[in-house]
């Protein structure tokens, strides 16, 4: 990431972004921590916006997560370069900083402070594997 809180899109994701959804991109809060952002592209962003404003808002965790999710998010377009611009709010919750991890999921991007990711990816070595698969509904 550069100073200006510009991050390079990887190269094999841009044609794949710009054929899917216009180039258009949705980056918000991630809802699991505080350390990484959720990049959606806008098609499947609407969708997980959509079942997010379903649930019930006067259940705690339901609030917390629509406020997380929906309150944070901001629209976003690769430039000429294939950057997108992270704005200052989100760095600074999320802790990002020059040295930055782009993972590919599915339908979403997570991105990660370096450092932070590391140290994530160690506890879930530590713990092991997962008892049981969610229930996947979207």
């Amino acid at each position: 990431m550069d100073a200006k809180g510009r991050m390079a899109i990887p190269a094999k994701y841009r044609d794949e972004i710009d054929s899917r959804c216009g180039g258009v991109l949705v980056l918000t809060y991630s809802p699991f921590n505080n350390d990484s952002l959720f990049l959606y592209p806008e098609d499947f962003w609407e969708q997980v916006s959509a079942k997010i404003v379903e649930l019930n808002g006067f259940d705690r965790t339901n609030q917390i997560l629509q406020r997380r999710m929906l309150g944070g998010a901001t629209e976003t377009q690769p430039d000429d370069n294939g950057r997108i611009q992270i704005p200052a709010q989100l760095r600074s919750v999320t802790g990002l900083e020059k040295r930055v991890v782009m993972m590919g999921l599915g339908n979403r991007f997570e991105i990660w402070n370096e450092a932070a990711r590391d140290h994530a990816r160690r506890d879930e070595l530590i713990d092991g594997p997962l008892d049981a698969l969610p229930d996947l509904k979207i």
